[in-house]
């Protein structure tokens, strides 16, 4: 829903408005807090996910089943851990992560995708309802802290809602009533 190209049209466009900051043109006061605002966002995830996990749930499971599947070096039922049932897609890339020995990183690959998230609100905003709205959007998506939140862990939430929201973008093009089926 939200590819590579719409990726770099987005960060060209808010380029070209972050040229425009103090100038007094009508994105220019937004353009400057979309900016320091995701500029914020990126220096708060790389700090506080970074950290070494703390919490039960990702310690007994967003990660010690993948490092558990890493040791044995298959995808097994462990007699201990009846949660595999619901691993994820997500948690099986924490696996090369792990494998490099680190228990950050799979944290900082969620961090990645609330960013990721961010941007594609911003840019569906953008596509659909103009700039500003895809700024405001994007912002208001921090304002949820649990988004903020999680995304410092190794939980799988993020990417969830990332995918998710992918799916409705693609299903709201998909029933556009001017049979334009482009993805955004």
């Amino acid at each position: 829903a939200f590819g590579f190209r719409e990726m770099r049209s987005s960060v060209a466009t808010v380029l070209v408005n972050a040229k425009s900051i103090g100038d007094g043109s009508p994105h220019s006061a937004l353009t400057a807090a979309f900016v320091a605002v995701f500029g914020a966002m990126v220096g708060f995830f790389v700090v506080m996910a970074l950290v070494p996990p703390t919490d039960w749930d990702a310690l007994m499971y967003h990660l010690r089943l993948p490092q558990q599947f890493l040791d044995a070096g298959r995808i097994y039922l462990p007699p201990d851990n009846l949660h595999v049932a619901l691993i994820g897609v997500v948690q099986l890339l924490y696996i090369p992560l792990l494998a490099f020995g680190s228990s950050a990183a799979p944290a900082l690959l969620s961090a990645a995708f609330a960013l990721y998230l961010a941007w594609a609100v911003f840019a569906v905003g953008r596509s659909l309802l103009g700039y500003g709205t895809g700024a405001l959007a994007s912002m208001v998506l921090w304002g949820t802290t649990t988004i903020v939140l999680v995304a410092i862990t190794p939980r799988n939430d993020v990417s969830l809602a990332l995918w998710l929201f992918a799916a409705h973008i693609a299903l709201i093009h998909a029933a556009r009533p001017d049979g334009n089926t482009r993805a955004m």
